[in-house]
């Protein structure tokens, strides 16, 4: 049986309070909390039959593993069952169970939606009366509503309709996740569970090799594959993805989210090409490997680099990840968090108490860092973005510098006189170095963390003064600090860094042999006048 958190107890008390009151529940907790384990535990103690939607089918099977070390019995409900069974739970796809639903009725007193945002679920939801529990990290479903209002009296209509005389103003506003389900429960936020050790904090950089306004927009409001194609397959960025893996990631389990097939491929190319431990995967390039082999040989391989776009989102469970690359930009932030959120996962497999986050998208400034606290709530129930008037077409007419006449501003040649604005001239292709900024200060070694962690793992001293010489190098390197400033500071810094840690080592851990602290600062000069040689 796994044992509950304080938080996932108080989360599951406040979901039962409000089921008192209303028939749809939606639950936020953010990636890494544990959602699974807290729906494993209400479903253990709800009283009547249970079906719990999931959009994958890895996701079926995983649920029925959670679920079985509560003690829970489930029945997978595939597309190779001819009837439903009898069971108590059932796990399932949504197209699996709607199709099955059509020649076999069955009773159920709860629907569980995991990933409720994605809305694929409200097509078996209308069939029954019951009630029903949305589980997501991010309540926010990205879709916009027009609606119209009076200039003067401010009446709203989903219709368009005339008031004081005049024809209501169009406007829009965002699809609300309480639109669907009466309440929210906010579970314990991302940088609360950094705090309580369940999370991994992220070091945030952001890269400006792309022109991110260039992107155009989808009906569903995402950035086009085509636009970012063109910023993304450009020589210069794909140069700068691997630029930015060796000044900051180089030796480091890595995950690289990509655009697009093409430029997974060209990323790839790149990689490979330099001789670094990198695989693909993506719907359209060949890949010597399957999904599960694929992650088999990520789990394993400590230097690995692996590339793919939009597959590793959920359902991902390598915990060692230390560097995640966002190439690419996305409108959605529930895409954005999942993302980031692959490098979060703690793990006893190496020592982490930070991940790296490179930011080539603008996402950073479009949805704020990862662990940046949200008010759940009030986007649940008001949206991400207050509602906006639109424009009027006036706005998007442009005049002719030639003869004066106004035309469509998407439209490049005047049709009074054919004049053409000249292109505003491009800059030079040529490979140009732009390294990422730090968006958030590192942390600085923490001997009880490196004692704690090493105890765990049956080492020593050496073990732990390892990762302490690791851990100041990194920090040099992160906060890009000049040559100059490094010999200037005469290893002042350095001295402070090690004995914040090096007399607790040697209270608490186990030792084959004594090393003295010039020692340890010794190695670490060594290896910064290594990397300011390369740099």
């Amino acid at each position: 049986m796994i044992t509950l958190h304080d938080h996932q107890r108080k989360s599951i008390n406040e979901i039962n309070e409000a089921f008192l009151k209303h028939q749809k529940v939606l639950y936020q907790l953010s990636t890494g909390g544990g959602k699974t384990v807290v729906m494993s535990d209400f479903v253990l103690n709800f009283e009547g039959k249970i079906l719990v939607l999931v959009h994958r089918s890895e996701l079926v099977e995983q649920t029925i593993r959670t679920f079985g070390s509560f003690g829970i019995l489930a029945k997978a409900i595939t597309s190779k069952d001819k009837y439903i069974p009898v069971a108590r739970v059932y796990v399932a796809m949504v197209d699996t169970i709607y199709n099955r639903l059509k020649k076999q009725s069955i009773k159920i007193d709860l629907i569980i939606c995991d990933e409720c945002h994605r809305m694929d679920f409200n097509k078996v939801i209308d069939i029954f009366e019951c009630k029903v529990l949305g589980l997501t990290a991010t309540p926010v479903l990205g879709l916009r509503k027009t609606f119209f209002k009076c200039r003067r009296c401010g009446i709203v209509d989903n219709d368009i309709f005339d008031c004081h005389n005049q024809e209501a103003e169009e406007w829009g506003r965002d699809v609300t996740l309480s639109e669907y389900y009466d309440t929210i429960v906010v579970g314990r936020s991302i940088a609360e569970l950094i705090e309580d050790n369940k999370l991994i904090q992220n070091i945030d950089f952001v890269e400006k090799y792309v022109n991110t306004d260039s992107f155009t927009k989808d009906s569903k409001g995402e950035f086009t594959t085509a636009s970012q194609n063109k910023e993304y397959n450009k020589e210069s960025a794909v140069f700068n993805v691997l630029l930015n893996y060796q000044k900051y990631c180089l030796g480091k389990k890595t995950i690289i989210f990509n655009n697009s097939c093409e430029n997974n491929l060209k990323i790839y190319e790149s990689f490979s090409k330099e001789g670094y431990n990198v695989k693909m995967f993506d719907s359209i390039n060949e890949s010597d490997l399957n999904r599960t082999q694929i992650v088999e040989w990520f789990k394993n391989e400590r230097d690995a680099i692996l590339l793919n776009v939009g597959i590793f989102t959920t359902g991902f469970d390598v915990t060692d990840v230390e560097a995640v690359i966002v190439n690419r930009a996305t409108t959605s932030l529930s895409l954005w968090l999942q993302i980031v959120g692959r490098g979060a996962r703690t793990t006893d497999k190496i020592y982490k108490d930070s991940f790296i986050c490179i930011d080539g998208g603008g996402n950073i400034e479009m949805h704020q860092s990862w662990s940046s606290q949200r008010d759940w709530k009030k986007i649940f129930y008001e949206g991400l973005t207050k509602p906006k008037r639109k424009k009027d077409d006036a706005i998007n007419i442009k005049e002719c510098k030639g003869c004066g006449a106004l035309f469509d501003a998407k439209t490049k040649e005047c049709p009074e006189c054919g004049h053409v604005e000249p292109e505003k001239p491009k800059k030079d292709k040529k490979e140009i170095e732009v390294s990422a900024s730090l968006m958030a200060s590192v942390p600085i070694p923490n001997a009880k963390k490196i004692i704690n962690y090493t105890l765990r793992n049956k080492e020593d001293l050496h073990f732990a003064f390892s990762i302490l010489i690791a851990q100041i190098v990194d920090l040099f390197k992160f906060h890009e600090v000049e040559e100059r400033l490094y010999i200037a500071n005469g290893g002042k810094r350095i001295k402070e860094l090690v004995r914040g840690c090096y007399f607790e080592f040697y209270k608490e851990l186990p030792r084959k042999q004594d090393r003295s602290m010039n020692y340890l600062i010794d190695k670490i000069n060594k290896n910064l006048q290594e990397y300011y040689a390369k740099n």
